[in-house]
Order: C-alpha cells, then structure tokens, then sequence
C-alpha cells in the first residue's frame, strides 16, 4: 500500500484504502512504502529524485513543478529490499493489527532534494521552482506508525542514496 490510504481526498488514496481493507479480510499484512526511489531508465517512470538527476545531468537546470515547499519522506531501493526481506523470514510472527510503515522517517522538503541533487553533481545547476504549491498532499503529513523499527531500520540516508543513484546513471551512460 502507501502511506497516502487515508487521504480520502484523492482517488488513489481510496483505491490504496480499498486495497488494505481486502489484505486485512484476507489477514494479510498491511506493507506501505513512502516513496521508495532509486534507479529508474524508463523516463516515462520518473518520480521526483529521478527526474531532478536527469534535467540536472541533462539541462544542468532543475524545473520543478512546484514551489518545493512540501515535504516527503523517501527510502532507497536497497532499503526497502533488505526490510521486504526481513518482513518475509518473520512473516508468521508480525502482528497482522499493525501497518508496517516502510520509510527513512525522515522529512525532506522537495526544495532540499534538489538541493542535495545540485551538490552532488558538483557543477552550476540552476533550481528553478514553479509557484504552484502541491494539492494532492498539502497539510496531510501523515506520521509513519514505528512498530516496524522493532525489527528494521534504514541504513542508506537520503543524500548518500542519492549518490548512489547518481554515481549508477553516470556508469551506465
């Protein structure tokens, strides 16, 4: 799922609802990642680290689509594959009542990912933020539930992950 399920405001915040309500009937675990990033080739894929990487190696300017004001919590791939690992060898003994919240717990604003993109490519990058300020999560800063911490925590912090992903798309090119 994601950890936007309870905002009822959105329709893929219904449908993720929706979604956990079928995993609880058929007592599964409720898993919700928080925007789990890393290296992606497909443009059209993109999300926000990613897409920040490519207009900056590409334009060496950053437009973002909006004022860079809101915050998000981000986890790298590694990350969130090392705690799906985890969770699958305790499956049997998870509490099947509890959300399992798979995040870094760390707020950023999308403001500083650009930022820390900008810095760690080293050279003249021009950030460029729109004025529209975002809607579809504005003033829902949903706090992640921490049981998951009993047994997991993220080791990769958002700018040496987004090293990583950089230091992955330069080899690749």
């Amino acid at each position: 799922s994601s950890q936007m399920s309870n905002m009822t405001h959105s329709p893929y915040g219904i449908l993720k609802s929706i979604g956990e309500t079928y995993t609880r009937a058929l007592k599964g675990l409720i898993v919700k990642f928080w925007n789990v990033y890393g290296v992606e080739h497909d443009p059209k894929k993109f999300h926000v680290i990613t897409d920040f990487i490519n207009m900056a190696l590409t334009s060496k300017e950053i437009k973002m689509q909006t004022d860079g004001s809101e915050k998000r919590q981000f986890l790298h791939a590694d990350d969130c594959s090392e705690c799906l690992l985890k969770l699958s060898k305790i499956y049997n003994d998870i509490h099947r009542d509890k959300n399992l919240h798979i995040t870094s717990y760390k707020w950023n604003s999308i403001y500083e990912v650009a930022l820390i993109v900008s810095k760690i490519i080293g050279k003249e990058i021009k950030i460029t933020p729109s004025k529209v300020s975002d809607t579809v999560q504005a003033g829902y800063l949903n706090e992640p539930d921490r049981y998951i911490l009993n047994f997991w925590k993220p080791k990769i912090d958002l700018e040496d992950g987004i090293g990583k992903v950089i230091d992955e798309l330069r080899f690749k090119k």
